[in-house]
């Protein structure tokens, strides 16, 4: 005996019976519907699959990208600094810091945060 609970599956039933005379036709409904599948190398690619539709991923790389063009540029000025100051002004220690953190800044904005944008035609 049916109970409240049936009475979906039930009219589901009834209304297949109705328009569709009990049987689903699958198979030749869907032959070539769906469209081919990419290459396993244009699936897994996270750059256009992910990056370029998520917000979030999509301003940390433009933050990425302003970093690497700046740390040149801070690793520049701070050499600078370092050659402009007069021996009085800094010790040996704070300006041996000073070029050491230069170099760290030139190294990284060499390493690149956004290795591997070059490959598969990325921006």
């Amino acid at each position: 005996m049916p109970t409240k609970s049936d009475a979906m599956v039930i009219a589901f039933r009834r209304w297949l019976k109705r328009y569709s005379n009990n049987e689903v036709d699958w198979a030749n409904k869907l032959v070539g519907y769906l469209p081919s599948t990419p290459p396993r190398e244009q699936l897994m690619d996270r750059y256009w699959t992910h990056v370029v539709n998520c917000s979030s991923c999509s301003s940390a790389l433009k933050g990425l990208r302003v970093l690497e063009v700046a740390l040149p540029i801070v690793s520049v000025a701070l050499i600078a600094f370092v050659a402009a100051a007069k021996k009085t002004t800094l010790s040996a220690a704070a300006s041996t810091a000073v070029v050491s953190i230069a170099v760290l800044c030139f190294a990284a904005s060499r390493r690149g945060f956004c290795e591997g944008k070059h490959r598969s035609g990325r921006p």
